[in-house]
């Protein structure tokens, strides 16, 4: 009586393809998860969209900062965020833990330019017991007033709200300036339509800018 079964050769070819169609599936999800890494990495430094390009005196110095800290308004990391820190009064979010250190100077003090430039090159020697793990940025070799100015910039400009286009293989292929707007707002747009890509996998990358720091 002949068998139902398929032939075992039909079954070692369905087994193949089966095996094949999810290894395709799996590298192709693994090129798009590296392709959302390799942009996450470029973002980071978007005003260079020349491959070689030298990063601008103020990223390879912001670049130190924002290891533990943020320039959007709340949204702290190890340290406090950094959004509009200037005429802020020191140790003022009631929602980051400070050093008892910190409190006290926050009880009359207020950032300006040179007590955060102070603070910057001689964190501990300012304040001891300071919290901040980081040992400091040298004054002497580099141009302290380059880093508070894209600071401050974060608070005084209107951002542009940025679309960074993905080309073959999510390799960055240019950008789109799609609108100006508060940060706060140009953050809270980002972020929710880059958490919807993310779970998809698929489409743009957006990001927030100080209005004319970059050129699409």
């Amino acid at each position: 009586m002949p068998s139902d079964d398929p032939p075992s050769e039909v079954t070692e070819d369905v087994g193949r393809s089966r095996r094949t169609g999810w290894s395709r599936a799996f590298a192709r999800l693994f090129a798009a998860l590296m392709g959302i890494a390799f942009l996450a990495t470029v973002v980071e430094g978007v005003v260079i969209l020349q491959e070689g390009a030298k990063r601008p005196e103020w990223a390879q110095l912001f670049g130190k900062c924002e290891i533990c800290h943020s320039l959007d308004p709340g949204r702290h990391g190890v340290g406090p965020s950094l959004h509009c820190v200037i005429g802020r009064k020191l140790a003022s979010y009631e929602d980051y833990r400070y050093s008892d250190e910190m409190q006290a100077l926050g009880s009359n003090g207020v950032w300006d330019r040179e007590l955060l430039k102070r603070y910057i090159e001689t964190p501990h020697q300012m304040i001891e017991g300071t919290r901040m793990p980081f040992p400091g940025i040298s004054g002497e070799d580099n141009n302290l007033d380059v880093l508070v100015d894209h600071i401050v910039s974060h608070c005084e400009k209107s951002h542009d709200l940025v679309l960074i286009h993905r080309g073959v293989k999510n390799q960055l292929n240019g950008c789109t300036i799609i609108g100006s707007m508060d940060l706060e707002s140009c953050s809270r747009v980002a972020d929710q339509l880059n958490a919807s890509n993310h779970r998809s996998g698929k489409g743009p990358v957006l990001i927030c800018r100080p209005e004319g720091d970059l050129r699409c």
